[in-house]
């Protein structure tokens, strides 16, 4: 476990194992989308288990929690790590969530630092890290921006209401 100043805790945890740590990573997620990704469909506990107990290709990932010294879950993240296997390559992805009445506190900040001094520090051979974020998402573009991320590219994502899509269907 990596504990941050202002008693913040990080720990590892099996989502396939302890539902409880992935519930709260789950209400952490769904109670930060508004700010995050306010036009993305809300992820039902399902599809969120799903994806942090097998990922979203089936790669090698870790999930963690931040809790506070009295144990509130405050964030989370996902840590994919498709390319361990070729290490000339090697690179991660990572996904972080705070809980909305935590942000502005430059905890995201943080919990990327140990994030990343721990895999540094575990897993040597990974070269790159990758991370994504809605480009309305202006505190964590500031945080990736104070820990020298730049951006590579952007990707354009099309929605269609359910209902709108069935319509389409039955006009066929």
């Amino acid at each position: 476990m990596q504990v941050l100043a202002a008693a913040v805790h990080i720990k590892r945890f099996d989502p396939g194992a302890n539902e409880d740590r992935l519930r709260a990573c789950h209400q952490i997620m769904v109670g930060a989308q508004h700010e995050d990704d306010p036009n993305a469909p809300v992820e039902s506990f399902g599809a969120f288990r799903g994806w942090w107990i097998r990922g979203m290709a089936g790669v090698p990932q870790q999930t963690w929690l931040a809790t506070s010294d009295a144990g509130e879950p405050i964030g989370c993240y996902v840590l994919e790590l498709p390319e361990l296997e070729n290490t000339s390559m090697a690179f991660g992805y990572i996904n972080v969530a705070l809980a909305a009445r935590r942000r502005g506190h430059r905890l995201g900040l943080r919990v990327k630092v140990a994030m990343l001094e721990w895999l540094a520090a575990a897993e040597p051979e990974v070269r790159h890290i990758m991370t994504y974020n809605d480009v309305g998402n202006e505190h964590m573009i500031a945080v990736n921006a104070a820990l020298g991320h730049r951006v590579t590219d952007y990707f354009q994502i099309f929605e269609l209401e359910v209902g709108d899509a069935r319509t389409l269907v039955t006009a066929r």
